[in-house]
Order: C-alpha cells, then sequence, then structure tokens
C-alpha cells in the first residue's frame, strides 16, 4: 500500500509540474503551439499512468475482500439466471397506449 500512495505521490507531483509550465508558457504569451502539444502528450502519458496504478490497486483490493467471494460464481455455461425467467408482477403495456390519444 505504501508503494501504491508513493506512485500515486509521484503521479501527482509530476501534473502539478506539468500544470505549472502551461501556466507558465501561457502567462509568458510568447509560446508556440508545438511546446503546448508536447506538454499535453505528457500530462496525458501521467494520466495514463495513474489511471493504469488507480485499476491495479482497485483490482487487489477487489481480489483480497472478503466480499468479493461472499457471491458464487455465475454459471460458464450461457444459462439464463433464474430470476429473469420469472413473470413480471403486473402486467407490462407500452408506454404509447398509456398516454391519451388527442385528435
Amino acid at each position: 500500500m505504501e508503494r501504491t500512495n508513493n506512485k500515486r505521490a509521484a503521479c501527482r507531483s509530476q501534473s502539478t509540474t506539468i500544470v505549472n509550465e502551461v501556466n507558465q508558457l501561457i502567462q509568458s504569451e510568447q509560446f508556440e503551439l508545438s511546446t503546448l502539444y508536447v506538454l499535453i502528450s505528457r500530462l496525458q502519458a501521467v494520466k495514463a499512468d495513474t489511471l493504469g496504478l488507480l485499476e491495479d490497486s482497485m483490482y487487489t483490493l477487489a481480489v483480497s475482500s472478503p466480499t468479493s467471494m461472499a457471491y458464487l460464481p455465475t454459471p460458464a455455461d450461457g444459462d439464463p439466471p433464474v430470476a429473469s425467467e420469472r413473470k413480471p408482477t403486473r402486467p407490462q403495456q407500452p408506454l404509447l397506449k398509456q398516454l391519451p390519444q388527442f385528435k
């Protein structure tokens, strides 16, 4: 967990540094679009790293949590669950039949 926190802190500092560079560049009013595109690509790379780290952390938590083992796995043979075979408790009418008719 500490390793994950350290990685998150590193990603956060990288993105903050890039955002500060963008702000300085815009305030200087002497910038080229190519420089902004480079900074955008760096921000997107940091974002991808951060999202990957988040997904890994969530997967680890989901697999190791006791609630993940509380439910039985679904059947792999393609049979629909029993609850979907149950008939609705009240008749289902199309929405158009329920609307008033105007002439």
